[in-house]
């Protein structure tokens, strides 16, 4: 995607409003995909998608899904863009950074719920017979479940025992749904009147029930807890054709790879000297690149991997990545 530089901004409003914006902000930093755009009658959301035919899925999602009032309203959709209204609200990273254990719960849970209920709206919209489906190239399987070695390789671990054949078997498809996929907290806002709106759709498509769950659950920016990973496993489990053994099997397969995969991309992302402050990567919904998000990610890993054998050969390695940066200097605020 092409930079959204200002003179573009500008003549996007005069396009589709026929006239300059008032002022222009920009949430998470000026390199961001998306901007607030003030005009004399309101705010908009203004996001650059990667191509017209990313936009144009996106302004279908939301015209379908905005009836529900979990998904920002509607405005118009022109080439690489889309124009939405503006929640009022925090983000729901920001909202279960700094809640007590009970809310944070409480929020993490209704979030799932949100999630599920937009999988039902997909359905019944159509939009699960629209949208790109994920997944199903064998080679993606593949390419998922070769993560633990990738991860390895990049710390220097020597990784045996690890039967990735096996565990890309088990990532065939479940029952079918349409999901957000990009389910991350930071992707979501709890509203004024304490709905979860759910924004972002460029990469939805049709995955498996269980695929929102993971990336909500297995996000750095996501606090750990039991009592909410039950009750919404439960939750799918119950309003859905899939047992409990089965979405709960299949959704820590997928969460131990996918936490893998962040981890990666903190190491990755991880500049020479000082960690970046916590405050900092919140306020921009950036990858979460500090020493508590890894530990987060190591100890609710280390739980998931602890209930299936043919995970257990990568407990020591999940105890190495836990300590591969603490040698550097510790964050500061």
């Amino acid at each position: 995607m092409g930079k959204f530089d200002e003179g573009e901004k500008r003549s996007f409003c005069n396009t589709v409003w026929g006239k300059g914006p008032l002022s222009i902000s920009y949430p998470g930093g000026a390199g961001r995909k998306t901007v607030i755009v003030d005009l004399e009658d309101g705010r908009y959301a203004v996001s650059k998608r990667a191509s017209p035919s990313r936009a144009k899925l996106e302004a279908l999602v939301l015209q379908k899904l905005s009836p529900s009032g979990k998904v920002p309203a509607y405005v118009t959709q022109d080439g690489e863009y889309v124009v939405q209204e503006v929640v009022n609200g925090d983000r729901l990273s920001e909202v279960l950074e700094y809640a007590t254990p009970e809310k944070r719960t409480e929020k993490i849970i209704l979030a799932g719920k949100t999630l599920f209920e937009l999988q039902q709206a997909g359905r019944n919209t159509g939009l699960i017979e629209i949208a790109p489906k994920i997944g199903a190239d064998p080679a993606w399987k593949n390419n998922l479940a070769q993560v633990p070695l990738r991860l390895a390789e990049r710390m220097g671990f020597s990784l045996t025992g690890y039967d990735a054949e096996k565990i890309g078997a088990w990532l065939e498809k479940g029952e079918t749904a349409f999901v957000k996929w990009d389910a991350r907290p930071g992707n979501a806002f709890v509203a004024n009147d304490n709905r979860i709106i759910w924004f972002d759709w460029e990469h939805c498509g049709v995955g498996s029930t269980e695929d929102d769950l993971v990336w909500l659950l297995a996000d750095e920016w996501t606090p750990i807890s039991p009592d909410a990973e039950a009750a919404l496993l439960a939750h799918y489990s119950l309003h859905s054709s899939v047992s409990i053994d089965e979405i709960t099997h299949r959704f820590k397969t997928k969460a131990v790879l996918h936490s893998m995969i962040r981890l990666m991309l903190i190491f990755d992302r991880k500049t020479e000297g000082r960690w970046p402050s916590i405050k900092l990567a919140l306020a921009q919904d950036r990858v979460g690149v500090s020493l508590p998000h890894i530990n987060r990610l190591c100890r609710r890993t280390a739980d998931w991997v602890d209930t299936i054998p043919e995970f257990r050969c990568l407990e020591s390695m999940i105890v190495y990545a836990n300590e591969y940066t603490k040698k550097q200097q510790h964050d500061v605020t």
